[in-house]
């Protein structure tokens, strides 16, 4: 019975390798190597000094913009990367990516990409590099504003919902965001993309009385 079960799991190990391009598997081995470094079990995210933190993270940044444009890489799950927020909405269309690092001091630096595909037979999408900007934004007018992916503000996303209103499709994105060493933040954020199919952040739908 225990080589049966055996040769079920390498048949089925087969069939997942198969169906994704090597170079997946390549880029998600070295990431974790990456991600290990920054987060490991000791906490060394907290010790390791803000320069490394940072190289790590520039690091990983710089194989996700390689790796994320591979064919089939919005259905690759990426499992072993843990401390990676993976997040994919309801309808399959929109799948985003974060993490964050804690700098001395409480500072924190956020990290993200956005996947999106017009149709759910594609195989590529469109790749949306996320750049935190929290320290160039006015903090009292920052939920008034329509922000760019290059002016974002950072968050840590665990919830994606679609919303199709007027013909028009958005997503509401829940964060959370840590501010400073002694302030934490859920963030509550409009993902929608404009005609040119650029993606915008903060979209006027919450009504207020």
């Amino acid at each position: 019975m225990k080589y049966l079960i055996l040769i079920s799991f390498l048949f089925s190990f087969y069939l997942s390798t198969a169906q994704y391009n090597r170079a997946l598997f390549d880029s998600e081995a070295k990431l974790k190597i990456w991600f290990d470094s920054l987060f490991s079990r000791n906490e060394t995210r907290y010790t390791l000094p803000d320069s490394k933190k940072i190289a790590f993270s520039d690091s990983i940044r710089r194989e996700l913009v390689s790796v994320l444009n591979i064919e089939d890489a919005f259905s690759f799950p990426f499992d072993s990367l843990t401390k990676l927020g993976k997040l994919t909405s309801s309808d399959s269309l929109l799948r985003v990516f974060s993490w964050n690092i804690r700098l001395k001091g409480g500072k924190y630096i956020f990290y993200g990409f956005v996947l999106y595909r017009n149709h759910l037979s594609s195989n590529i999408a469109k790749v949306i590099e996320l750049t935190d900007k929290t320290d160039s934004l006015p903090d009292n007018e920052v939920e008034n504003l329509t922000l760019s992916g290059k002016q974002w503000y950072g968050a840590s996303y665990y919830q994606i919902i679609p919303v199709n209103e007027k013909k028009q499709k958005y997503y509401i994105l829940i964060g959370w965001k840590g501010y400073n060493a002694y302030v934490n933040r859920k963030v509550v954020d409009v993902l929608f993309f404009n005609k040119k199919g650029k993606p915008l952040f903060g979209k006027n739908i919450f009504k207020s009385e």
